[in-house]
């Protein structure tokens, strides 16, 4: 996932000292998957770059995190307040401090800050953000999605399923 994998370290077994590094793929998680007593693998992937959300007018950065082997959070022992958990194409589920960094960039002096939106089932746009070799900012707008609020150890983030979103390699 990502650019070609990251590196994962396995210890050597059966004496001998030393670790080898072998890339995460399709074919190393399905060799780990196959291993006995082994029930899921949940292969992690975090956006190497900056995320916007907007939701009306207020706006926040945000970290993204693809999850895979499951197809609902709470196989992760992660319970919802709201919401649901499921990882569905188009929807992503956000952590309860999500709503806490969302800012208006539009505030003049002496106005008082929004409180905290409720996202649970709204619309929000997603704008990626990357830089060329050369510094050049580049957006990519996504269409707007539903959040829901998983409420669990992911609390700043936001979690999407990495087998069925668009990969944003082509920023």
């Amino acid at each position: 996932y990502g650019d070609g994998g990251a590196p994962l370290t396995a210890s050597k077994t059966g004496g001998g000292s030393g670790t080898t590094q072998t890339l995460i793929t399709n074919d190393s998680l399905e060799q780990l998957a196959a291993i006995e007593g082994v029930l899921v693998v949940v292969p992690r992937d975090f956006l190497n770059g900056s995320a916007v959300l907007t939701f009306k007018r207020l706006e926040s950065w945000a970290g993204m995190t693809g999850i895979g082997g499951v197809a609902d959070l709470s196989e992760l022992g992660l319970k919802a307040q709201s919401g649901s958990l499921a990882l569905e194409r188009g929807k992503a589920v956000i952590g309860s401090m999500v709503p806490m960094n969302f800012y208006d960039p539009r505030l003049r002096p002496g106005q008082d800050p929004p409180p905290p939106p409720d996202l649970v089932g709204q619309k929000l746009k997603l704008t990626l953000i990357k830089w060329d070799q050369n510094g050049t900012e580049i957006r990519k707008s996504l269409p707007p999605g539903s959040f829901r609020d998983p409420r669990g150890d992911e609390k700043r983030a936001g979690l999407v399923n990495l087998h069925s979103n668009r990969r944003c390699d082509s920023l």
